[in-house]
């Protein structure tokens, strides 16, 4: 689960000029973890996330899907 999603969103916005509360609606689950895999080492979740391991990217589609309409909860 992103426990920091305002920082992905924020990274998303600065670095790929994406707007996610607009986008993601149109964004596959492939290309959401493309990016944010492919964040530069100086967005502030590739930071976090060098430090802590606690968060993980979940790669199953259905559990991919289930977390994120937790996050629109």
């Amino acid at each position: 689960m992103l426990e920091n999603w305002a920082i992905v969103e924020a990274d998303f916005q600065r670095e790929y000029q994406i707007n996610l509360i607009c986008d993601i609606k149109t964004m596959n689950w492939r290309r959401f973890i493309v990016l944010l895999t492919g964040l530069s080492p100086d967005s502030l979740w590739h930071q976090l996330n060098s430090n802590d391991n606690s968060e993980q990217i979940i790669e199953d589609p259905k559990m991919a899907e289930r977390a994120v309409n937790n996050i629109w909860k």
